[in-house]
């Protein structure tokens, strides 16, 4: 799309749209679906009234890459950044830390790099082994 005067005009994302994606460590690995639900809920006990109105908020638990004993979340939020954690957008290297029910403080942080595992170790064992069968 041509913008006046030529040049290139690339549409504006509404906050409704946008994505905030933060990690969260510390969770035990002994339940997942537990953990998951318990953490909605620590989400949830910290909304605002007006983040409950406008943010959505969709958690992925997956298995910790250093650790057998614990869970990391992947939680991303549509529509803007919670309250509670807006400290992190402006010191992104900091983490905020929680009392989650049922476990030790949690944290949340939003300088991690690199890939995170979105399936099950057993699975991933299983999807290499087939692969290198077909080689």
């Amino acid at each position: 799309m041509m913008a006046p005067g030529g040049s290139k005009s690339y549409g504006t994302m509404s906050s409704s749209q946008l994505i905030t994606m933060f990690r969260v460590r510390g969770l035990l690995a002994n339940e997942p679906d537990k953990t998951k639900d318990l953490l909605m809920a620590t989400i949830d006990m910290h909304l605002s009234d007006k983040d409950r109105e406008t943010i959505e908020t969709q958690i992925t638990v997956v298995p910790s890459c250093n650790d057998n004993e614990s869970l990391v979340a992947l939680v991303k939020f549509r529509g803007g950044i919670p309250d509670f954690l807006s400290e992190l957008t402006a010191n992104p290297l900091r983490d905020w830390q929680v009392e989650m029910k049922d476990t030790d403080d949690i944290s949340f942080n939003r300088h991690f790099h690199g890939l995170h595992s979105y399936i099950a170790r057993k699975q991933k064992v299983r999807l290499l082994l087939s692969k290198s069968r077909q080689s």
